[in-house]
């Protein structure tokens, strides 16, 4: 390793491979809810993802952020000649609600 990376620091002879809090802790790792049991591992279903993020109060559809979002859109669409229906496609839907989780994004009669 060292003729490839000479750079990097050379390890200690007595390096086993773990950090110092690694040590302290378990050897495994558990990811459970305190309300459930520590032997259950649990992990967050999709749908309640989604939730999570329809939570947030929407913008008004006469307010300025949300016209310059739909021209954006408009816009995207035009220049790409995309079809309207691409508002309904689930990959453009969460790409919408990472980039602005404020913004409805609007039927697919609403821009025709």
């Amino acid at each position: 390793m060292e003729t490839r990376h000479p750079h990097l620091p050379k390890p200690d002879k007595h390096y086993n491979g773990k950090r110092k809090d690694d040590e302290a802790s378990s050897s495994k790792a558990t990811y459970s809810s305190p309300s459930k049991s520590k032997k259950q591992k649990t992990q967050m279903k999709i749908t309640d993802v989604v939730r999570l993020g329809s939570t947030t109060e929407h913008y008004s559809v006469k307010s300025g952020i949300y016209t310059k979002i739909s021209r954006a859109i408009a816009v995207f669409m035009a220049k790409g000649l995309r079809p309207f229906s691409i508002v309904d496609d689930p990959g453009f839907c969460h790409m919408i609600a990472c980039i602005d989780p404020k913004y409805p994004i609007p039927s697919r009669n609403h821009d025709s």
